[in-house]
């Protein structure tokens, strides 16, 4: 429930209206995976309510896309040419 979807079709609007949370719930997964002390590498957080949309954050399964190292490379090499920046490990 942000102003993300503000300029969206009235549909689209409306189903972020009364599915989404507070910007405050909603950042509380990233913050959980930020700081758990029991959280692993490759874990992923969401929230727990229906299909979800909403609730406090637990532990979710990883999509097949989210594993790819294509993909991975992909977005590593476009971030490099967009910022200019070259991290070499």
């Amino acid at each position: 429930s942000t102003n993300l979807f503000r300029s969206s079709s009235g549909m689209v609007n409306g189903f972020s209206q009364w599915f989404g949370q507070k910007a405050e719930i909603g950042a509380l997964p990233m913050l959980r995976a930020a700081v758990d002390n029991d959280v692993e590498g490759g874990e992923y957080f969401g929230p727990k309510g229906f299909m979800g949309f909403a609730g406090y954050p637990v532990r979710v399964k990883s999509t097949k896309t989210a594993k790819s190292n294509e993909l991975a490379q992909k977005l590593w090499s476009v971030s490099e040419e967009l910022t200019g920046i070259k991290f070499n490990i």
